[in-house]
């Protein structure tokens, strides 16, 4: 039981003037309802069986009629701990009875429904009109609903060696986990975000309990690294997700994707006028690889023109030939597409060279290179070895080429953008056979200058280094390089119209931890949960388990706003002494209003949100579906969790977000909010409790005491969202045992003597006093009638009932109660 708190008090009268009178309420139904959720049924039901609840009244021990002269009765209602009012439809009064022929608890948020009898009775002796008045609660108490839910459990890793061979089973069995549900079929996530059913060529029925998924499975897996698979049920708001990754011993980095052009730049010889007297050597071919394999055929290429310049590009041999230049210089750009990878963008330049003054042919000089690429094996070895580079000369329209002897400039650079001199030419010459100076470096800048110097530059030609997939964890180069491996890093939580969780939900997030391919120990540390959500249990990974963290969901949680509808939380994992962090999202399935579609704004990427070797991008896109239909937001705005917050990214509006490497620092978190129907919803993507209330309420058995004579008790009980906790023994307060006892009912003895309140048992022969004790403590302070409080060092009492009479109250007092456990 959670920890609670919760204060009650209650105020005893002695009347010492005219008669006393005294009253009490009968029911002929019990205090608590009982409402079963799944079948919508009331035990009892006050509609069919109605509510009466009749007074019974005594004037000096004498019993009083409802239809005595001088007796008025009146009825009041109080929800909780709400103020009192009058009567509503189904609650009538006939013969100073109240009946209630409506099932009134359902409608009371509190559970509690309490109704207050009023009386006032003039005393027939003295003319004095005295005035009592008594209560009666009943609660209401629910079972629970019959949840909804479905989980996937079953391995998530496929391991391989360094030689990429398949360690161990080729199969994982995937076992569906159904609370109230059944299966409709298993699906998979393809490269746009949008799943289909999975393939029956190793599965026979896709609606089974289980599923099958081998390692040589086609079309399942995301950019060869992942793949997502999901269980659907007869309830499209209740399914699972389940992530499969493949784990390599050094795991193969992927491959570095280049395109090189044949020539960046061009000088074209023209007259005094301006007019182009020959294109010889002005085409350029573009090549794009993947390590070291020519894979141009497999991208899409798209050629778009400057200003000026005309030209023509064969999309089979990719080669394109300028035909006019109506401008000094223009420029040809090459846009390079594939599904699944980043775009590639390269420009070719072309000017034009001036004939001299007195008519002299134009001369154009041009740098070449035996090679436009070299490759870096995954073994640090290149090949070629080495480049060579040659200068020529080229005089007017003439085609013909000659040795040119200048001078050569050559850089490297480690991440293509920066570059630092390597070699310059000592004396002029026309070819320089190169040779790399590490197997870091990403591209050679070769510059062509004019003889005797390096001052003008004359033509300049870039060689890039193209890696083939290097071992190493991706991110994490190197053999036995530390993994952790989250099988579940999203769920859904069926929520109401309100945007509150509707049922209390278990959400099990499995991780492992691999240095290369074996396991080891592995722990989860969780950050910030939103509202009404806890840890249920976190146990660590070893050796030869996964860890498991549950993440308990209580029914009604808000998770600190009722319309916010997706957010995450930080969960940090400590593996061989590495800290990693992962986001776990989750996303409100709201049930839509009457008429209404529920509104689902998700964000996938389409390689799965990685970059590879510190390069390269990734492409998250945007998906929206009003019930059951895709549906395009009107705005769009991407923001980065930095600095304990998410910032806008300036210029970022469009439906999709292209993450370079330098936007992300590890592992880095990105939101988008997109405006559809006049409403912002929220999506997250990485690239990388409230308890109940609980109330307390003391009751008397006795309104007041009359000319010094009585007794009674005093007890308090206690509730949370309708339950009661610690529930009460008997409410049968008496000085004398009960007749007819069963063995095993309780009663309160009160003893006038010892001024005590005790709980009896019967052993089925004799009253004993009771070993049963309450689980909460319940402490007792008093006021007295000038609001002087009595007990300021200790409790007056620590018992959960209390005797109490004329000498105790003396006159009047409160008693206030104080609950904890």
């Amino acid at each position: 039981m959670a920890k609670i708190q919760a204060f009650s008090s209650v105020t005893i009268t002695d009347l010492s003037d005219a008669g006393q009178v005294s009253l009490y309420l009968t029911s002929n139904q019990p205090n608590s309802v009982i409402f079963d959720p799944n079948q919508n049924t009331y035990t009892p039901d006050w509609g069919k069986s109605n509510l009466v609840i009749t007074p019974v009244i005594s004037y000096n021990g004498e019993n009083v009629a409802l239809t005595a002269p001088g007796l008025t009765v009146s009825f009041q209602r109080q929800e909780g701990s709400g103020t009192p009012v009058g009567l509503t439809a189904g609650e009538t009064v006939s013969g100073n009875k109240l009946t209630v022929s409506a099932n009134k608890l359902a409608s009371v948020s509190s559970k509690l429904l309490t109704y207050i009898c009023n009386i006032t009775y003039k005393d027939p002796e003295v003319g004095v009109p005295l005035t009592t008045r008594e209560t009666l609660t009943y609660s209401l108490i629910s079972n629970a609903t019959n949840t909804k839910d479905a989980f996937i459990s079953g391995e998530s890793t496929f391991l391989y060696d360094t030689n990429r061979n398949l360690v161990g089973s080729n199969t994982i069995t995937l076992t569906a986990n159904l609370t109230n549900v059944s299966v409709s079929q298993w699906q998979y996530k393809k490269p746009d975000g949008s799943f289909v059913a999975f393939p029956t060529t190793n599965n026979p029925s896709i609606s089974g309990a289980t599923l099958k998924v081998l390692a040589t499975e086609a079309n399942i897996w995301l950019n060869n690294k992942n793949a997502v698979i999901k269980l659907v049920t007869n309830d499209s708001s209740v399914y699972d997700l389940h992530e499969i990754y493949k784990i390599y011993d050094g795991a193969a980095g992927t491959d570095t994707v280049s395109a090189i052009l044949s020539n960046e730049n061009h000088l074209v010889p023209v007259d005094s006028k301006g007019n182009v007297k020959s294109w010889v050597g002005a085409e350029t071919s573009i090549t794009v690889y993947e390590g070291g394999e020519d894979v141009t055929s497999k991208w899409n290429i798209a050629v778009t023109y400057g200003a000026g310049l005309t030209a023509t590009y064969d999309p089979v041999t990719h080669i394109m030939e300028p035909s006019a230049l109506t401008t000094d210089a223009s420029y040809a750009e090459f846009k390079c597409t594939r599904s699944n990878y980043a775009s590639i963008i390269k420009r070719y330049t072309i000017t034009k060279q001036y004939a001299g003054s007195d008519g002299a042919d134009a001369v154009v000089y041009q740098l070449d290179s035996n090679v436009l690429a070299i490759n870096l094996d995954k073994n640090k070895v290149f090949n070629p070895a080495n480049i060579t580079l040659t200068a020529y000369r080229k005089v007017g329209s003439s085609g013909t080429k000659t040795n040119y002897n200048g001078r050569f400039i050559i850089e490297e650079s480690t991440n293509g953008t920066t570059f630092t001199p390597k070699y310059t030419s000592g004396t002029d010459e026309y070819t320089k056979t190169y040779t790399p100076s590490a197997n870091n470096i990403t591209a050679i800048k070769c510059s062509l200058y004019q003889a005797g110097a390096t001052t003008v530059l004359l033509d300049s030609q870039t060689i890039v280094v193209v890696k083939d997939g290097g071992d190493g964890t991706d991110g994490r180069p190197g053999t036995n390089g530390v993994s952790v491996v989250v099988t579940n890093s999203s769920e859904v939580i069926p929520c109401n119209t309100s945007g509150n969780a509707s049922v209390a939900k278990d959400i099990a997030i499995p991780f492992y931890g691999f240095s290369g391919i074996t396991r080891v120990p592995v722990t989860c540390t969780v950050g910030t949960l939103p509202s009404g959500v806890t840890v249920k249990n976190n146990t660590a990974g070893t050796s030869n388990a996964g860890g498991l963290l549950t993440l308990a969901v209580a029914a009604g949680a808000t998770f600190g706003n009722s319309s916010l509808m997706t957010g995450d939380i930080t969960l940090t994992f400590v593996c061989q002494g590495v800290s990693i962090e992962h986001k776990f999202t989750w996303t409100k399935s709201k049930q839509a209003a009457n008429g209404q579609n529920a509104i689902l704004f998700q964000l996938y990427s389409p390689d799965g949100g990685s970059i590879i070797n510190g390069t390269g991008s990734t492409t998250i896109n945007t998906m929206m579906m009003s019930g059951a239909t895709p549906v395009i937001p009107t705005a769009f705005v991407w923001s980065k969790f930095e600095s304990g917050k998410y910032t806008t990214i300036p210029g970022q509006t469009e439906n999709s977000l292209v993450v370079s490497a330098s936007m992300v620092d590890g592992t880095s978190w990105f939101k988008c909010t997109a405006t559809y129907g006049g409403h912002n919803y929220d999506a997250y993507w990485t690239v990388v409790d409230q308890s109940d209330p609980v109330q307390a309420y003391t009751y008397k058995t006795i309104g007041q005491f009359k000319n010094g004579q009585g007794e009674g008790a005093i007890y308090t009980r206690v509730y949370r969202n309708g339950e009661e906790l610690d529930p009460i023994k008997s409410l049968v307060f008496s000085t004398t045992a009960p007749v007819g006892a069963s063995s095993g009912d309780f009663y309160y003895h009160l003893d006038k003597s010892a001024k005590t309140c005790t709980l009896k048992k019967y052993n089925g022969s004799a009253w004993a006093d009771a070993a049963e004790k309450d689980t909460l403590k319940y402490e007792y302070y008093r006021i007295n009638s000038k609001g002087v409080e009595l007990d300021t060092t200790a409790p007056y009492k620590t018992d959960r009932c209390i005797y109490i009479d004329p000498d105790i109250i003396q006159g009047e007092m409160q008693f206030r109660c104080k609950v904890t456990g």
